[in-house]
């Protein structure tokens, strides 16, 4: 190699030599920025995240505005900082900025938008709860109602963007759920009030048919309305429609009606009441309740009507057929009393079958428990399936008798299967080869005692401070007599098929409560 070749290349060297020793201090300089501007963006961006999550300062309400202004600005700065970097080293930064800063700006911005979207909400509903608090029902309501009811749906999808189940929950329960809430509150009573504002439109006698339907969909809607108030305004419009379609037509048009729920103690005395007004022992009807369904419910968890596979309604599990219009259907599904009124009117209803359709027992007297044998066959009826003499059948009766035992604390004496004669027509029981039989016990109610009956005790009984069981009590010995100071009252637990009496022990003066199934 030349000389001066030599010399060239020993001065090439020396010049990139002199250029790496002259850039390295910029070159780390700028790293050294871009960290610490990313530190500080990954730190604005930790203080952000808590503070749009309910485990950190988040309430679902205020925006973060100030964290989220800081986060942002730190970001952008590392963000351009980051850029000039060489590309490995851009890369590693830009990945930290994405997940611990970018990541929660974006979340941020999510939450804030929900807040919006929120209080968007919140306006509409604003709207409806005041003229739901004025007990108000007009063309502004059903207005506002359907206002509220798109906004819910347009929002909602802003609302269930934010990160986090339980800040996600937060949100919709500050601005969705509650405005859901008051939507589905005053759903039927707007429902109604279109359709009795379109009915009144039809007011014509070429237009009775529309008019009937729309009256036959707000019935059905009735009984979901809770506010007193606002069902007084719907019946009041409903019965100015009615009174006009009764005047073109002559036909009676059913009024609306209301839900009627009552509570376990209600119901059982209900049984009782009804059943005493009828003079049938309560013993029975409440056993047949218990029978068709065992926890005494009219109505699901959801508030829907209780029903059964067959078609059997309520409490009483009231079955019509499809022509059969002796009682409102949809009221038989609605109103917990009507629905044991009419199982009680049924159960009356097949007791006078006896003598005819059906054997008497003894001497027919209401008032024997044993007699109501076959009342109570033809209540689930009379078919194959409840005839005693059937081997291997289990009829409807014995499990109601069996119920009285258990639950009602008196044990009425079940006709031998054997005994009964049956023939068959059309698959259904018929009784002609014997119309009488005759028991050797004749149990009566012990539910059917009024102020001032005088009753001795037949066993022990305890007598409790409180109409229930639980509680403290003293025991009676056999022989005493009690006066009936009260009742029959009902507890809380839906097995029990006795009632309670106060009494006043002749003896002593003492006063307390004793189980009816003592009181014999």
């Amino acid at each position: 190699m030349s000389s001066k070749r030599m010399k060239h290349m020993m001065i090439t060297s020396l010049i990139v030599a002199t250029g790496i020793t002259m850039l390295a201090p910029s070159n780390a300089s700028a790293a050294q920025t871009a960290n610490s501007l990313v530190e500080k963006a990954v730190n604005a961006g930790t203080v952000l995240k808590w503070s749009i999550s309910i485990e950190g300062s988040g309430d679902g309400k205020i925006r973060p505005w100030a964290q989220y202004n800081a986060a942002k600005d730190a970001y952008s700065k590392a963000k351009i900082a980051v850029d000039k970097l060489p590309t490995d080293q851009k890369q590693v930064l830009t990945a930290q900025l994405e997940e611990k800063s970018l990541l929660h700006i974006n979340r941020a911005m999510a939450y804030i938008d929900a807040i919006t979207a929120g209080e968007k909400i919140n306006g509409k509903k604003a709207a409806l709860q005041a003229k739901k608090d004025l007990n108000m029902l007009d063309a502004e309501t059903v207005k506002a109602y359907h206002e509220l009811s798109t906004e819910i749906r347009k929002q909602a999808i802003l609302l269930d963007r934010v990160y986090g189940q339980s800040t996600r929950d937060l949100i919709r329960d500050n601005y969705k759920k509650t405005a859901e809430t008051l939507r589905n509150e005053m759903m039927h009573p707007v429902s109604i009030k279109i359709s009795l504002d379109d009915a009144e439109t039809k007011l014509d006698p070429t237009k009775i048919s529309e008019v009937l339907s729309l009256l036959e969909s707000s019935r059905a809607l009735a009984p979901m309305v809770t506010n007193e108030l606002l069902f007084q305004q719907l019946s009041s419009q409903y019965t100015r429609i009615a009174n006009y379609v009764q005047s073109v037509t002559g036909q009676v048009v059913p009024g609306l009606y209301k839900k009627v729920e009552l509570t376990i103690p209600e119901i059982k005395q209900t049984l009782t009441l009804e059943a005493i007004k009828r003079g049938i022992p309560p013993e029975v009807l409440k056993s047949i309740a218990a029978a068709e369904n065992s926890a005494l419910k009219q109505f699901n968890a959801d508030g829907t009507p209780y029903m059964s596979w067959d078609g059997g309604i309520g409490i009483m599990q009231v079955t019509l057929g499809p022509t059969d219009n002796s009682y409102d259907r949809e009221r038989l599904k609605w109103d917990t009393v009507y629905n044991i009124q009419a199982g009680a009117d049924i159960l009356l209803g097949k007791w006078n079958y006896g003598g005819k359709r059906t054997p008497t027992v003894n001497d027919n007297d209401k008032g024997t428990i044993e007699n109501w044998y076959f009342a109570i066959m033809a209540y689930n009826g009379l078919s194959k399936k409840n005839d005693p003499s059937i081997a291997g059948n289990n009829p409807y009766q014995l499990k109601v008798f069996g119920l009285m035992d258990r639950y009602a604390g008196v044990r009425p004496e079940i006709i031998p299967g054997s005994e009964v004669l049956t023939t068959y027509v059309d698959n259904r029981m018929l009784f002609t080869n014997k119309m009488n039989y005759i028991t050797t016990i004749k149990t009566k109610s012990t539910q059917m005692y009024v102020a001032g009956d005088q009753v001795v005790l037949s066993g022990n009984a305890n007598l409790r401070i409180e109409p229930r069981t639980g509680v403290a009590y003293t025991v009676l010995p056999a022989t005493t007599t009690v006066t009936i100071l009260e009742g029959p009252f009902q507890d809380s637990n839906f097995v029990n098929l006795f009632s309670w009496y106060k009494v006043r022990v002749n003896d002593t003066g003492a006063e307390g409560y004793i189980a009816s199934l003592n009181l014999q």
